[in-house]
């Protein structure tokens, strides 16, 4: 029992949206402290230190959702990485009074290419266009009391699926692949 106490927690979500890995990309990247544009729940991101979107800088995300009471809970979070060329970053909880010992974070996209392999949707063959992408965000964490894994990944699936949700209306639907 000791033991799997102490383990490290992974998870993985994956969200296929109906946006390109080109229109997704600037939302979660380019202005890495605007999260509460897309996250759904929270209120407020700000950077706190270093120069935005490069690797060491922190943003503050807080929230008054979690916890149930009211008050302004806070998560300071580090960009580890970012490649715009692979669609992919990394960052880390580096302070928060919502229950995160350890938290090491990937988000990446991926394309998805349409047209009708595999028979069901017509049209033969792949023709190699970009019909939407995967989200995907993995993590690595300590436990976090009040939490189980799987709790925790659900909890991550909801707000991926939130953050898609107000991605893809904020492309009028002639932009929608």
């Amino acid at each position: 029992m000791g033991e799997q106490e102490s383990s490290k927690w992974e998870g993985e979500t994956i969200v296929e949206l109906k946006l390109t890995p080109q229109q997704v990309w600037p939302l979660i990247a380019d202005d890495f402290c605007s999260l509460q544009k897309w996250f759904p729940h929270l209120e407020n991101c700000y950077l706190v230190q270093g120069v935005q979107g490069e690797p060491g800088m922190v943003r503050c995300c807080e929230s008054t959702q979690f916890g149930g009471d009211g008050s302004v809970r806070f998560a300071k979070e580090r960009l580890l990485t970012i490649d715009p060329v692979q669609m992919c970053l990394s960052y880390d909880i580096v302070d928060n009074d919502v229950g995160f010992k350890s938290y090491v974070a990937t988000m990446r996209l991926f394309p998805i290419e349409g047209g009708g392999v595999g028979g069901g949707g017509g049209g033969g063959e792949d023709d190699g266009k970009c019909v939407g992408c995967k989200f995907v965000w993995t993590f690595v964490a300590d436990p976090v009391e009040g939490f189980t894994l799987e709790g925790l990944c659900e909890l991550f699936k909801g707000i991926a699926h939130g953050m898609a949700t107000k991605m893809e209306a904020a492309f009028p639907q002639t932009q929608l692949s």
